[in-house]
């Protein structure tokens, strides 16, 4: 923004901060690789990933951005901290149920596939998935792994696969089952309207 000479003093820097400011706040850039680099509206969390030259400059500091690649040790660490148990969207769910005055038990492992939440006198079970780990048709489950892929892929194919398996196994020992995905417990109205 290049701002008129006539403008000085206090009226001109306030304009040239207030440009900076809002400059940082609408547009996030990432660098991913050697000569690519994220940008996007941090509002909407949406990217597209365009090439530049290998000397991209920071907004704030002016410097050289940094590569981001991860440790072995680091992705290691991020994958420990994924639980099985006691999720956000499963927690949400649970206190739900709980609120409505249901009452249930949770992860009975002499059932197949451990479901989430079970109501043995309705003979009904709840399963909480995550959109991702369970492929879910939403922009959550479309997203694919990128690095590891010969690992990562086979491994949330089986997980559909086992997912549908458990499902079937449940309906023959006459339990009526339903499926909560993390995307309906971040939008309460989409998975109200959608049922």
């Amino acid at each position: 923004m290049k701002i008129p000479e006539s403008q000085n003093g206090p009226l001109r820097d306030s304009v040239a901060r207030d440009h900076e400011v809002r400059q940082d706040r609408d547009v996030r850039r990432e660098r991913v690789g050697d000569d690519r680099v994220k940008i996007g509206l941090s509002a909407s969390r949406k990217f597209r990933t365009a090439q530049i030259a290998p000397s991209v400059l920071s907004f704030r500091t002016g410097q050289p951005l940094k590569c981001t690649t991860r440790s072995k040790e680091q992705i290691s660490a991020q994958m420990r901290r994924i639980r099985k148990t006691d999720t956000r969207p499963e927690l949400l769910v649970r206190k739900l149920a709980h609120r409505l005055g249901h009452r249930f038990r949770l992860h009975r492992r002499d059932l197949p596939g451990t479901p989430d939440l079970v109501f043995p006198s309705k003979r009904k079970i709840i399963l909480v998935h995550g959109c991702f780990w369970h492929q879910h048709d939403c922009s959550l489950g479309r997203r694919q792994p990128q690095s590891n892929r010969d690992y990562w892929l086979p491994k949330l194919a089986r997980n559909v696969v086992r997912d549908k398996s458990v499902q079937r196994e449940l309906a023959c020992l006459g339990w009526a089952v339903l499926v909560v995905w993390e995307c309906e417990t971040r939008d309460p109205l989409r998975s109200t309207k959608s049922r």
